[in-house]
This record gives C-alpha cells, sequence and structure tokens, in this order.
C-alpha cells in the first residue's frame, strides 16, 4: 500500500498545483482516473443481514486495495478518520489514505486497522445484562447478536442503529418525540429512539 500511495499523492501534487484547490472532490477524483490505471470511482460496497441493505460508495479505490478518501474541507476531522476506518473491514482492506485538496498544503494521512472480520467476529455477550422482562427483549437480543456475529463489531454505530430500526418495523415504530422536562417545565421535544 506504501508504494501505491506513494504514486497516487505525486498525482494529487500535480493535480493541486496545476488546478488549485477549489474545485469539488469530484473534479480531483476524475483527473485522477484520467492519470493513473487501475482507478474505480464511487465504488459500492454492499452490507446485507436476512432483509436489511445498505450501500455504501468508496470514493477511490486503486488496484482494488488502495482505498483513498478524498475531501474538500477546511481540514481534516475525526469523522471523516471515522468513515474510512468504518469502510476499512466492510472491505477486508488494512490500510488507507485521506487525502484534503481544499487547504492550501494538501492534507493527508493514513488510517490503518489491524482488525479482519474473523476478528471483530470475536466477542463475548453479557447476557444477565439483557432485561428478559421487557417483551421482545429476547427477539431483539437474537437479531443483533446473529447479526453482529456476520458484521462483527467495530463499524459505524449508525449502521447497527439503521439495521435494528429496520428489523424492530421502521422508524415509525421506532423513533418518537419526547417530552424533555427540566424541574415543572419543558423546552420541548427530543427525537428518541
Amino acid at each position: 500500500f506504501g508504494q501505491l500511495a506513494y504514486e497516487v499523492m505525486r498525482h494529487v501534487y500535480a493535480m493541486h498545483n496545476e488546478m488549485g484547490r477549489f474545485f469539488d472532490e469530484k473534479i480531483y477524483k476524475k483527473e485522477l482516473t484520467h492519470r493513473m490505471p487501475n482507478v474505480r470511482l464511487e465504488q459500492p460496497v454492499d452490507v446485507s443481514f436476512d432483509t436489511f441493505h445498505k450501500r455504501y460508495f468508496l470514493d477511490v479505490l486503486v488496484s482494488d486495495g488502495g482505498l483513498f478518501e478524498f475531501k474538500t474541507a477546511e481540514s481534516l476531522t475525526p469523522r471523516h478518520r471515522a468513515q474510512l476506518l468504518h469502510y476499512l473491514p466492510l472491505c477486508e482492506l488494512r490500510h488507507g489514505k485521506l487525502i484534503n485538496v481544499r487547504p492550501e498544503s494538501v492534507e493527508h494521512e493514513f488510517v490503518n486497522t489491524t482488525l479482519r472480520c474473523v476478528d471483530r467476529v470475536c466477542f463475548s455477550e453479557h447476557a444477565a445484562m439483557w432485561d428478559t422482562g421487557v417483551a421482545a427483549a429476547a427477539a431483539f437480543r437474537e437479531r443483533l447478536v446473529s447479526m453482529l456475529r456476520e458484521w462483527g463489531t467495530g463499524l459505524e454505530i449508525a449502521l447497527y442503529e439503521e439495521a435494528m430500526t429496520h428489523f424492530c418495523g421502521g422508524e415509525s415504530r421506532v423513533l418518537a418525540d419526547v417530552d424533555v422536562r427540566v424541574g415543572r417545565h419543558s423546552p420541548g421535544q427530543q427525537r428518541m429512539r
């Protein structure tokens, strides 16, 4: 991956010098396909379990093993790192690179993981912590644990929440507006699961 990242960055620096820093990320990604062979843009990655399905799109995949996430932001944030760290295990890849072309100097950093799917499905469950007195708790637990055994742990929490919301009947059954109480008054409602 190091050699591939070096080659990609050589082109990114050249593009940044020639084109500047104010285009949308899609322009830089498209130009990279012109400059390098074996570059695929917006590569779909499907995640499914039972009747749930979600599709993600990887920014740039080079030679089937180089995952690069392009940004045009003021600066890289923890959210950008988390996004790439989510994609790596989904693709069974260990290394990726964030590239931000908006700053005056290109900002980039490696994002790595040592965990493989086989590692992420090795977890223990604290069954005693489940409240068996709650209606449908056993079915919820069984579905959640089965999903984790297939996908593994360590992915974005939003993916697990979206899947479990789907299995519980959708947002209309799972989300509700709840009154927020402060002393004797309510400043409003908050949407909650």
